[in-house]
């Protein structure tokens, strides 16, 4: 009875002054975009007094681990992925042959760009290195940018110690066969201009047709075709993804073997 006279009585009232919630100021804003995301109250101010914001970032954040997760453990499939993206250009491949060197011509074969890049799989190089690979490019610097990972520290078990004497060697190698300082040579970070890869593809029988991991196929066809080559510095981490397929031994004499291959081209012709 009481709450139907306060309704009768409070329908005839006026509001005098604008109704304030207290002496926080009110937001509301995108909590995401392309890559990142924000929990809790990043996208509008929620009630401090019963921790609303810190409940829901929990919440939050357990939802985007699951998400998240589906798509970089594999349990979502990568065809899913790609579909669920249609505003990105990204394009699967199955390669028919084996090895690096075989992926990385399928993908460059059906590339569209003016410049083709190669980033490894195993997130050992974070991709955000990458505008500067473009960079160099486009600025004029260089011609063909190799990424080198021997010059700042890296993580405790991103490379085994016979395989970093193995690239020291090759360093020392390549700088002695193309006359160009090359500090590693076998880092999966490459950037280069698709004309001067079509040319390098049309001599590719000049150095042999062999390496299965594809990172010589280009210096050596980079070097042969005049390009200017630049070593730039990245920071190698740890592997996240994948298992390495690299037998240090096998594959280091089928890379020797290649080496004095194009040293018999190179310098005693």
């Amino acid at each position: 009875m009481r709450s139907g006279i306060r309704v009768k009585q409070l329908s005839h009232g006026r509001r005098e002054s604008r109704f304030t919630g207290g002496a926080i100021p009110g937001y509301f804003r995108r909590p995401y975009g392309p890559g990142w995301a924000l929990v809790g109250d990043a996208a509008y101010q929620k009630d401090p007094c019963t921790a609303s914001g810190i409940t829901d970032a929990f919440k939050a954040a357990d939802l985007m681990a699951d998400a998240i997760d589906d798509g970089l453990s594999g349990r979502q499939p990568i065809e899913q992925a790609i579909a669920a993206h249609p505003e990105r250009t990204c394009k699967l491949f199955k390669q028919t042959g084996k090895g690096k060197g075989d992926a990385v011509r399928l993908g460059f074969a059906h590339a569209t760009g003016d410049i083709l890049m190669i980033l490894d799989a195993d997130l050992t190089v974070a991709p955000e290195e990458l505008p500067r690979f473009v960079e160099i490019l486009t600025s004029g610097k260089a011609e063909f940018a190799n990424g080198s990972r021997l010059v700042y520290p890296m993580e405790s078990s991103a490379m085994r110690f016979f395989n970093l004497v193995g690239n020291k060697f090759f360093s020392i190698a390549f700088t002695w066969l193309l006359g160009q300082p090359l500090k590693d040579t076998l880092c999966g970070t490459k950037t280069m201009w698709r004309e001067d890869y079509e040319a390098l593809v049309a001599n590719r029988s000049y150095f042999g047709d062999f390496d299965p991991f594809g990172d010589f196929d280009l210096l050596f066809g980079a070097a042969k075709l005049n390009l200017k080559i630049l070593d730039l510095p990245i920071r190698y981490r740890d592997r996240t993804y994948g298992e390495t397929n690299i037998s240090r031994w096998k594959h280091g004499w089928l890379l020797l073997k290649m080496v004095i291959f194009a040293a018999r081209r190179i310098k005693f012709i």
